[in-house]
């Protein structure tokens, strides 16, 4: 089913919303219960890596196309 141009709009910042949120979550999930995040070769650095891959590929492949 494909959806009507009139709803574009509509999708498109449902879409953002959820993206935003996920990773909102993922943020406050990884302060709270793994401790932070940090770029200093703890065990926090590895915080980061799934940060960056919902950020790159929730939120920019969302939007790529």
């Amino acid at each position: 089913m494909v959806a009507q141009p009139s709803y574009h709009n509509y999708l498109f910042f449902v879409f953002k919303v959820l993206g935003l949120s996920a990773v909102l979550v993922l943020a406050v999930w990884m302060n709270k219960y793994y401790g932070g995040f940090a770029w200093d070769g703890s065990h926090q650095q590895f915080n980061v890596h799934p940060m960056c891959m919902v950020v790159g590929l929730v939120l920019l492949y969302g939007k790529g196309k």
